[in-house]
């Protein structure tokens, strides 16, 4: 009985988890074309549902919650140092209906769950992490392949549509999950956000020495 208490306790922390892994997903193609902030530092060449420390825990609600893990994903200055051309920031057009992916590991449908929440930015272009109060789309979290519990690498996606209203330029965008009640969860992506028919900037060079902006810790991460 000792053994079984022992191996729950290691087992049920690893599982409990989830997070952003493809900001901006085509499916058909199956094709990640923009990732979460620092995903390229800790998850470079694994696959999008590894265990690698990106399961952020805010431990409280929105919106004291809405803050970026500055021990994982710290802000850096340009924002496009936490990019690379393989792992690149996101381009999203507003009005686009942009497609999200994140891991099940083992929770579709299981337990009481909030649903997946976007938050954005208040205004484009800022230098510090900062979000409007209220979330600007849902998803279902369980929207996954397959739509069971206990399938650690089970493919979740859903849409969400980049608001009307939206000012061009650069944005910071939260991933947001709650797991049962006050389980809280989520992830920081930056994304350049375009008027319909701009084309897509050419990739920006990043600066190997580019440093957190101060006071921001240090942190990063990465999927296939």
């Amino acid at each position: 009985a000792t053994s079984l208490l022992l191996l729950a306790f290691w087992v049920v922390p690893a599982v409990s988890h989830s997070w952003l892994a493809c900001v901006d997903y085509e499916a058909d193609s199956g094709q990640c074309r923009g990732y979460a902030r620092n995903w390229f530092n800790v998850m470079r060449g694994a696959s999008f549902f590894t265990d690698r420390g990106r399961d952020n825990r805010p431990g409280t609600d929105f919106p004291e919650g809405l803050v970026c893990d500055q021990r994982k994903e710290a802000r850096t200055d340009p924002v496009t140092a936490a990019y690379d051309e393989t792992y690149p920031m996101a381009n999203l057009f507003i009005g686009q209906t942009v497609r999200w992916r994140w891991p099940a590991k083992n929770h579709a449908t299981v337990g009481v769950q909030r649903g997946v929440q976007v938050f954005i930015s208040p205004q484009p272009n800022a230098n510090t992490d900062a979000f409007k109060p209220q979330p600007i789309a849902e998803m279902d979290f369980s929207k996954c392949d397959p739509p069971r519990p206990n399938v650690d690498n089970a493919d979740c996606q859903d849409t969400w549509v980049v608001p009307a209203d939206t000012q061009p330029g650069i944005h910071t965008l939260m991933w947001w999950w709650e797991f049962n009640q006050g389980e809280f969860y989520n992830s920081c992506a930056d994304v350049n956000i375009l008027r319909p028919g701009v084309p897509f900037p050419t990739a920006a060079p990043t600066s190997p020495t580019a440093q957190p902006t101060p006071g921001s810790g240090g942190g990063a991460e990465a999927e296939v």
